[in-house]
């Protein structure tokens, strides 16, 4: 199993004008739903409050299986609860290799990694 952080604000969405949310980016839904059914843990991050989120990815049908802090699973590997979200890939808007968010480019790298199973 994979844990796989993913930022919020223009990154599932197309904008980072907060306090607004902007609109879900084309096959964001797709392929992390596709990442939950893999049978991997979806950790949704970012400055937002938890609450605000939650209710936009149920409203849109995402799936995930925490927002803003580490899964049940990490915490009990680790022994601890670490403030920094620890996963083994993190998408990002703003990760330096990554300045253009594109889901479907995303679902073939997961896919080429053996994380997503078609």
């Amino acid at each position: 199993m994979k844990t796989i952080a993913i930022d919020f604000d223009n990154t599932i969405t197309n904008s980072n004008d907060y306090p607004q949310i902007g609109k879900l980016r084309t096959n964001a839904r797709l392929t992390i739903n596709k990442i939950i059914e893999s049978g991997h843990e979806v950790i949704i991050w970012s400055c937002r409050e938890a609450s605000e989120i939650e209710r936009y990815l149920y409203e849109q049908g995402i799936k995930f299986t925490t927002i803003n802090e580490n899964t049940p699973h990490l915490i009990k590997k680790w022994g601890n609860d670490p403030r920094k979200v620890g996963a083994d890939y993190f998408i990002d808007d703003k990760n330096l290799m990554c300045p253009l968010v594109n889901w479907l480019h995303i679902y073939g790298e997961l896919a080429m990694r053996g994380i997503i199973k078609d």
